[in-house]
């Protein structure tokens, strides 16, 4: 059997108001090889009912993040993730590029918790390669 490994770049914003500090954001990196945990790397809580603008810049080369910003309803934050390693995780037994796009609830892990209305809406997707081609160049003297 083949084995895949899944390059995983995550954010998380804990947004549940029961935390000591309610507004961290996370990110999903690499502690060990092949194995991923959450680790917070900023506070900034999110207003409801407005909409933000998030970023997530990541080399999948070099499975390093590299960016993440967040923008909107005064918020303007711009924090450097290229100190964090985006694992290699063996998930799936197929080959595959996924999008997905999630929202947690409370203390909700993929909804084993029961319902919280804890609503997220997405808009103005967005993937996008950033391809770089290097042409040699020969110049006479």
């Amino acid at each position: 059997m083949n084995e895949f490994r899944t390059s995983t770049a995550g954010i998380q914003y804990w947004a549940n108001p029961d935390l000591p500090v309610p507004g961290r954001w996370a990110v999903w990196h690499e502690v060990s090889e092949g194995v991923a945990e959450w680790q917070e790397f900023a506070t900034q809580e999110l207003d409801a009912g407005k909409w933000y603008t998030m970023t997530i810049v990541a080399n999948y080369d070099a499975n390093r993040y590299i960016q993440f910003t967040l923008q909107g309803n005064g918020v303007d934050l711009a924090v450097d993730l290229s100190g964090y390693h985006i694992a290699e995780e063996a998930k799936f037994g197929e080959e595959a590029f996924w999008i997905t796009l999630e929202s947690e609830n409370l203390w909700n892990n993929c909804g084993t918790a029961g319902d919280f209305e804890y609503k997220v809406n997405y808009d103005l997707i967005k993937l996008q390669q950033r391809i770089q081609i290097f042409l040699p160049i020969l110049m006479k003297s």
